[in-house]
């Protein structure tokens, strides 16, 4: 039996991406062995085809593979960490999506949970058998930093949003940010920048998905708002359908990230035909070709991004990545 190991997935892009899995490995018609992050057991929206349990965090999974150790011919992981042991008659894949184990943290990152964690991830890298990845650069850098002689593949899968069902013209003068509000996501900056932009232009809205369970930020968003800055924070959003509403309406993506494994948002907005102004870093490289790109490090860069979307004819942005999702499931079934 091949155990589907996703402890550690619970929102987000890991969330995106364990949604479309199921989905495809449900049409194998075969049955699967599924070990699910403990936060899904309250919202589980997964239609399974076979047997699956709940682990509550890293020890729970521990005692898991304690317990079944023998029990599967194949493991696919896609929380990034390897199991705790060696499974001696198992292939173990690692779908590896994560840079926050291999890059300094960011400035306001929990620097001490983030040293554990790389402490456990480089602990394990020898308990997996294959590292399979998003993107070539992600795969320099896993080369490079964990000396692996055993394959690295890239093999990106995405699933496209559905259109959705009602016409939307594009708003002018829209910037759309969807995603999370960890450190690394840039947001201050970017809001920053933004502000100063409306001061001197009195022109332009900023939409971003800020939740609650990032209070820090949150509260920044909220007095900005309570100035009147056009910001419209629509809070974490967990339907599809809305999500694809918004690209519908915005004229613009900018995407002020500081790292990312792949960066899906990107890929999505060429979907509704957005302008996409990102930063000048390989990752974005690695999916699209972006109408503007600038140092987002730099509160007046961003700036300059706002400022010229306002006065300049941009070229489109365009997609230069492919969905393997065939090729995916072929290696975890095979």
């Amino acid at each position: 039996m091949i155990l589907i190991d996703a402890v550690f997935i619970h929102s987000g892009g890991g969330k995106s991406l364990l949604d479309y899995l199921i989905e495809e490995l449900n049409k194998t018609g075969q049955s699967f062995y599924y070990l699910f992050d403990s936060r899904l057991r309250n919202n589980f929206p997964f239609t399974v085809q076979g047997q699956y349990e709940f682990a509550d965090g890293f020890i729970q999974r521990c005692c898991f593979y304690n317990n079944h150790k023998n029990k599967f011919s194949k493991v696919f992981c896609l929380g990034n960490i390897p199991p705790h042991i060696r499974l001696k008659k198992t292939n173990v894949l690692m779908y590896f999506h994560s840079l926050t184990y291999l890059t300094p943290p960011e400035e306001g990152d929990q620097k001490f949970m983030n040293f554990i964690k790389k402490k456990v991830f480089f602990s394990l890298v020898s308990n997996a058998d294959q590292w399979l990845v998003q993107t070539e650069s992600v795969k320099k850098l896993l080369n490079a930093k964990i000396n692996t002689q055993k394959e690295i593949k890239v093999v990106p899968f995405f699933k496209l949003l559905t259109p959705p069902d009602v016409n939307s013209v594009k708003e002018p003068d829209t910037f759309l940010y969807l995603g999370t509000a960890d450190p690394h996501k840039n947001h201050k900056r970017l809001i920053d920048a933004f502000c100063l932009f409306y001061d001197q232009y009195k022109k332009g809205v900023l939409i971003i998905t800020v939740g609650n369970q990032y209070p820090q930020i949150y509260k920044y968003v909220e007095n900005k708002i309570k100035k009147n800055y056009p910001i419209r924070n629509l809070g974490y959003i967990n339907d599809k359908r809305k999500v694809a509403l918004e690209y519908t309406r915005s004229k613009f993506v900018i995407f002020p990230s500081l790292k990312e494994s792949f960066g899906l948002p990107l890929v999505e907005s060429l979907q509704f035909n957005c302008k996409i102004l990102a930063a000048d870093l390989d990752y974005v490289k690695q999916v699209c070709h972006p109408s503007y790109q600038f140092d987002p490090r730099s509160t007046e860069q961003i700036f300059n991004a706002f400022e010229k979307a306002l006065n300049g004819n941009f070229p489109e942005s365009k997609s230069i990545i492919n969905d393997k999702m065939k090729e995916m499931i072929s290696i975890i079934v095979s």
